[in-house]
């Protein structure tokens, strides 16, 4: 009797459980918008138990051992769910899924410990009842044989294990044991090496690559690799000792994924990891050997050029976690934002100065945001100043180091002063239709890029695939050339030097506001022939550019 109200009490515990897992997983279906197979696993099981932990007997040692092996594989499910799909360890990109995933799994636990915990009741009562009926048999070996003739041995035992293959299982311990057994040994190793690594490859298809809250930071770059810094928030789940074993990725552009026999961009060699519970996982101190140049090259342009790019990894590994070992194949594709024509590229501020001893004679304070997640250093970068096909400058940023983020960097370089001289009439051909918007044109191309004192050909030649237009303010880009050019006179000037602090005041920008804006409404009323415009513009660019060097531009 005490038994079997403690089973009974066990099946009670198991049902409150199945009913809070199957609220829990059903609200995490109508979350993630679609019904992951583990999901539906577990809640299959749920409502299977709202009905079998009402069916008597209680307890039974198969029926309970099955529920509770039943449960204990949907607890590893909901383990490896709280893995993957929530913020617990950094792989999910919705937060705030954490606590309800870490409730839902530990109410799977308890749900199969209180099966198991009926089924070893039913055990017990098996157990019980063997004795029962081996103490039976040595009673019987033990009379005598003149009782024996006077008085009839019945070796029948009142078994209480009550259900199907209970009674069976209690006068055949012996053979159960024995098939038991040999069902371990043929079924354990078929777990382990022809379930595990099927499962394992499952997982690995299912897992997102986890993009927030990893960094990366990217330095001394040669011709043909570069070294690079990973870390993450990811952490690797209590109690789980994980291991990697060394293995060679490849990365690909994105859109190459249906391109199987495309040469990669990037490979790196990741020797063998192996992390302890807590730990965040990270790569250190490695080195990204650069691939195929034509496929960098369109790496780079595709970087460029879009708002969002893709990239896509392989590599084959072993995973080995609590002794057990599976080999996986990774293939993964993951988007990033790009910088997207560099639209949000803004110039703060751009002087025409004095020729330094390099023959710089233009400043530019640039303010570059970077969308990615990490830390790139380039080295000295050069580019061209083009509008249309004439190449009107240059421009170096030294040292460059690519931050997250917003940030500005100084710009040195050349306006060539004779060439603009020289094309005048087709520059202001080009431009004509833009001012009359109150636009201007420019655009640069990749050039140079030096690393200690070394050309780097591989970055160049990928660099020169950038050829970038872009279409900026009149008023703003010409009021900051007029504030700076003059501040940069009147600050090296000592006869004027008293005057640069008029630069700032709002009598000298209200009167460069006014200069502007007439110039741009008299471009505007000109026809949409350029000649009229053409006639009046050049002589005075002309005169204007043979004045810049005597004031010592």
């Amino acid at each position: 009797m005490f038994l079997k109200a403690v089973s009974f009490i066990a099946r009670l515990g198991a049902l409150a459980g199945s009913i809070i897992v199957l609220g829990l997983v059903a609200s995490f279906i109508h979350d993630l918008g679609h019904a992951e197979d583990f999901l539906i696993f577990i809640e299959v099981c749920s409502a299977i138990t709202l009905v079998g932990a009402l069916i008597p007997p209680y307890p039974h040692f198969v029926y309970d051992g099955f529920f509770g092996v039943m449960w204990a594989i949907c607890a590893g499910f909901m383990l490896l769910e709280l893995f993957v799909q929530t913020d617990c360890y950094g792989f999910s990109k919705v937060t705030g899924r954490c606590p309800s995933y870490t409730a839902a799994t530990t109410f799977c636990f308890l749900t199969s410990f209180a099966w198991l915990g009926s089924a070893f009741f039913g055990a017990v009562r098996v157990l019980l009842d063997i004795f029962a009926v081996a103490n039976k048999r040595i009673r019987g070996v033990g009379i005598n044989p003149t009782e024996a003739k006077t008085e009839s041995y019945d070796d029948t035992v009142d078994i209480k294990a009550k259900g199907i293959l209970a009674k069976s299982i209690v006068r055949h311990w012996f053979l159960y044991s024995v098939a038991g057994i040999i069902a371990l040994a043929i079924a354990i190793p078929i777990l382990i090496f022809y379930a595990l690594p099927p499962f394992a490859q499952y997982m690995v298809d299912q897992m997102e690559v986890p993009i927030t809250g990893v960094n990366a930071s990217m330095t001394n770059p040669t011709n043909d690799s570069i070294h690079f810094d990973l870390w993450s928030t990811v952490r690797v789940p209590g109690a789980v000792y994980p291991s990697l074993s060394g293995m060679n990725a490849s990365f690909y552009v994105g859109d190459r994924v249906s391109q199987p026999d495309a040469p990669p961009f990037a490979m790196v060699n990741i020797p063998a990891l192996k992390f302890s519970p807590g730990d965040h996982l990270e790569l250190r101190n490695q080195t990204l050997t650069l691939g195929d140049v034509r496929e960098f090259a369109r790496f780079v342009n595709i970087v460029a050029y879009n708002k969002t790019f893709t990239i896509r990894g392989t590599a084959s590994t072993t995973v080995k976690v609590a002794g057990l070992s599976a080999k996986v194949n990774i293939d993964k594709v993951a988007g990033f934002p790009g910088f997207h024509n560099f639209t949000d590229f803004l110039i703060n501020s751009v002087a025409l100065t004095r020729p330094d001893e390099a023959g710089n004679n233009i400043e530019v304070e640039l303010l570059a945001p970077n969308p990615a997640p990490a830390t790139i250093d380039l080295g000295n970068i050069t580019g061209e100043a083009v509008v249309g096909n004439i190449v009107v400058g240059n421009a170096t940023i030294n040292a460059l180091t690519l931050q997250p983020g917003n940030h500005t960097y100084a710009i040195e370089g050349q306006a060539f002063l004779d060439v603009a001289n020289q094309h005048i009439e087709e520059l202001l051909r080009i431009e004509y239709p833009y001012l009359r918007q109150g636009l201007v044109v420019a655009g640069v191309r990749g050039k140079n890029v030096v690393y200690n004192g070394q050309h780097l050909p591989y970055w160049e030649k990928a660099f020169q695939t950038i050829d970038l237009t872009a279409t900026r303010d009149a008023k703003t880009i010409l009021k900051q050339a007029l504030e700076g050019s003059l501040g940069s006179l009147l600050g090296n000037s000592s006869q004027l030097s008293g005057l640069s602090g008029l630069m700032g005041s709002n009598l000298v920008g209200s009167g460069l506001d006014l200069v502007i804006d007439a110039g741009l409404k008299l471009i505007a009323s000109f026809p949409d022939d350029p000649k009229p415009f053409l006639n009046l513009a050049v002589p005075l660019c002309k005169t204007v550019l043979s004045l810049l060097p005597t004031l010592g531009f």
